[in-house]
């Protein structure tokens, strides 16, 4: 249970971390994204027109305190709330629009005033807001406080109207009576209500009150320039986001070491950093100088190990390291080192992989096999004279070809070298696939697992070309080379699918052009320019 619980927590975390990649490597894409959208944003702002509002706010009184001074029994409400919104709502009925035009002036319509003004309720209070919105501060309060005093003259007229009326009937009533009647009690109840009544006409106030008058506003509403701002780059942020994640989902780059290592199945062997030290090494001569002609120094050995900066170095001794586990269950003497495509860095990597193993102390031959686009004469220093193809040919011996190479190390500001064997390409030959498959290829591989304790196999690109094949089940394992930010899934996937079906021996794989800013993940954190090719 707790093996599952740290999986979840570890699955949790790369899934954090890749989005966190996906994040940075289009960190400039979602910002151009932000900078677009909010300057949209920001300038149609500014070219919008300016609009000013002013609020009015409108009290609703019970018409029980106007009853009640004219001594009327006064009616009791059933809902307070339902009558706050029925009395909002009347606010904008009846011709209040009309007359608010006519005290306005100018070329305003009905129409225009209701476009112009919203009433609100604020919350379970009998307080309502007027607001009125106009191009000029001065008019939105003019016809806010306009609107408000039309509705509550109106609302007065209505209801002295209303109150009016009932006085006339109890008029009409008392005219009808005879005078023994009218001096009566019912009479006289009757000459009480009908002055009840005038009283309560004169006390009408439409049951509002204009509690706070509108000022002309010293900014305008709308547009809202920082808010629209913001707001874009709220969604310039999240449409960058967006576009982020679904190039991310597009490419088809393997940009991850641990993407690397899903797609092929395989155990990350190393990364190798981007540095400019693979290709500016030059050949390293004994005496301190540096020497590209491949002349010997002397002694009959070559001096074609140009020494990198220590940290590019660990890398190597790393990769080297890992390669050593698998000897403990099977004898792992020859490697071959293959990749999908070219320029992945293939032959870079064999080189300084046999150069530390050479340093380590460890008996080491690399061949070169790639029989079409040889390159490690000129990289080592090397003249290129007899190499594999005069051995598979039989016109000498694997002894007689093999280069002995010096090969450098810095340690401590002081240079240390040691013995590295290299079998060349030599003369290019007109059929490399049918040589590497020959049975003087198998013998060559016999005779180097016996003198050798590690044989490194530089081999062409396994999906461009078929000169490797043959070789993938006389070796002891293969080792895959891949370039990160360039490798493609689909390459990775056709390798992988050839080499199972061709059942080679894998080892793993290596992570080329590795860039990495923090020290969290593995362990190397170089973020140097250019990488092995």
């Amino acid at each position: 249970m707790v093996e599952a619980d740290g999986s979840a927590s570890l699955d949790k975390s790369m899934t954090l971390e890749k989005t966190l990649g996906v994040v940075r490597s289009h960190a400039w894409l979602i910002g151009l994204c932000v900078v677009i959208v909010a300057g949209s944003a920001y300038g149609f702002s500014q070219l919008q027109e300016r609009k000013y509002t002013a609020s009015v706010k409108l009290l609703f009184r019970s018409p029980g305190l106007d009853q009640q001074a004219a001594g009327v029994p006064a009616t009791t409400t059933r809902d307070p709330q339902r009558d706050t919104a029925t009395n909002v709502t009347l606010v904008k009925l009846g011709g209040v629009a009309e007359k608010t035009a006519q005290a306005v002036g100018g070329r305003t319509t009905a129409q225009g005033i209701l476009d112009r003004v919203e009433v609100t309720s604020e919350g379970a209070t009998d307080i309502a807001t007027v607001k009125a919105t106009a191009e000029d501060p001065t008019q939105a309060a003019q016809i806010g406080n306009a609107f408000t005093e039309q509705f509550i003259a109106n609302r007065r007229k209505i209801d002295q109207s209303r109150v009016l009326a009932a006085r006339e009937l109890v008029v009409r009533q008392i005219a009808e009576l005879v005078p023994r009647e009218r001096s009566g009690v019912f009479g006289q109840s009757l000459a009480e209500r009908s002055e009840s009544l005038r009283i309560l006409a004169s006390l009408q106030t439409g049951n509002a009150e204009l509690v706070e008058r509108a000022r002309a506003p010293s900014s305008a509403s709308s547009p809202q320039v920082l808010r629209n701002t913001v707001l874009g780059a709220l969604l310039g942020l999240l449409l960058g986001v967006g576009v982020a994640f679904l190039n991310a989902r597009l490419d088809r780059r393997i940009r991850e070491p641990d993407d690397l290592s899903g797609v092929f199945g395989l155990p990350l062997l190393g990364l190798v950093p981007e540095s400019r030290a693979y290709s500016s090494a030059v050949p390293f001569s004994l005496n301190g100088s540096r020497n590209g002609n491949g002349n010997g120094n002397g002694n009959g050995k070559h001096s074609g190990g140009g020494s990198l900066p220590a940290h590019e170095e660990e890398a190597f001794r790393m990769l080297r390291a890992h390669l050593r586990y698998f000897n403990v269950d099977r004898d792992v003497r020859t490697v071959l080192v293959t990749s999908a495509a070219s320029g992945e860095g293939k032959s870079t990597v064999t080189r300084y992989l046999a150069q530390a193993a050479a340093m380590m102390g460890t008996r080491t031959l690399l061949i070169e096999a790639d029989l079409r686009r040889p390159s490690l004469a000129g990289r080592l220093g090397v003249d290129r004279g007899s190499g594999l193809v005069d051995v598979l040919i039989g016109a000498t011996t694997a002894a007689a070809a093999v280069a002995p190479v010096e090969v450098a190390t810095g340690v401590n500001g002081s240079t240390r070298t040691a013995q590295l064997d290299v079998l060349l390409v030599g003369a290019i030959p007109p059929n490399p696939a049918e040589l590497i498959e020959s049975h003087a290829m198998e013998e060559l591989m016999t005779w180097a697992a016996d003198h050798y304790e590690l044989v490194l196999i530089d081999t062409p690109p396994l999906t461009v070309v078929s000169d490797a094949i043959p070789l993938l089940r006389k070796v002891d394992g293969v080792v895959i080379v891949s370039r990160l930010g360039e490798s493609t899934q689909d390459a990775a996937e056709q390798m992988r699918d050839r080499l199972k079906s061709l059942g080679a021996p894998m080892l793993g794989v290596v992570g080329n052009a590795y860039s990495e800013r923090k020290q969290d993940g593995y362990g190397y954190g170089y973020a140097q320019e250019g990488a092995a090719r």
